[in-house]
């Protein structure tokens, strides 16, 4: 009786334990398998999708905006400037003058008149002097300002490797093939196309000129010397 039961616990413990232990295991197996095939790497013949990597693109915009500036003006102003000069002038004086004369005696005769004589004066004018002066002028303007902006773009490992491969270089897949690719094929009983094969490719062999003539088959008929006759056909001999 114990080894029933002792048999049907350890039963019911197998029934338990075995769908875990096998999912595990199961699980571990295809760690290195394809989820689409379910074979390992080195015979998975699946083709990977490209991998889509997003690259900077600096992208550069230009707008005009009004800006105050200054700048430098040169004005020209005048400003009045004296000037001491010395200048002529007339000037109308009394004068007594003896216009007496003899008579048996000196008879004088006192009288007044003007007499006129020239005199220098000393004035004062003023003249314009011009001069130049600089002011800072306030004024408005559009100035071009560059602003820089970044936008991701979403691009494939393919495209990514033509724009950076040099000239003339091969170009890169970004679809891995499998090394055994071709025994796999073989053993899944595929083979290439006939027609497309290079046996069955037609050879093109150009054309090569001569010097035959298409009139070199004709013969003359009853023609001797002077009297070539008339042309026949071609040659039967």
């Amino acid at each position: 009786m114990r080894f029933a039961i002792r048999l049907a616990v350890i039963s019911l413990a197998l029934g338990v334990c075995a769908p875990i232990v096998a999912t595990r295991a199961l699980a571990q197996g295809h760690v290195n398998c394809c989820n689409r095939c379910q074979l390992p790497v080195p015979r998975c013949c699946c083709v990977a999708g490209p991998k889509v990597t997003y690259q900077p693109v600096v992208e550069t915009q230009y707008t005009q905006r009004q800006v105050l500036q200054e700048r430098d003006q040169v004005a020209t102003e005048y400003r009045a400037e004296p000037v001491q000069e010395t200048v002529p002038a007339t000037v109308v004086e009394n004068v007594t003058v003896d216009e007496g004369g003899y008579q048996t005696v000196w008879v004088p005769r006192l009288i007044s008149k003007p007499v006129a004589r020239t005199v220098y004066q000393t004035r004062t004018s003023y003249r314009s002097v011009p001069y130049q002066v600089t002011r800072r002028v306030q004024e408005y303007a559009w100035q071009t300002v560059p602003t820089q902006t970044v936008r991701y773009v979403p691009t494939t490992d393919s495209a990514v490797a033509a724009r950076y491969a040099p000239y003339g270089a091969p170009a890169v897949s970004a679809v891995p093939v499998a090394p055994g690719l071709a025994s796999n094929q073989s053993a899944l009983g595929l083979a290439p196309d006939p027609r497309f094969s290079m046996s069955s490719a037609p050879v093109y062999t150009p054309q090569v000129s001569s010097n035959y003539s298409r009139y070199e088959e004709y013969q003359p008929v009853g023609g001797g010397y002077g009297n070539p006759g008339v042309a026949g056909g071609p040659s039967l001999s």
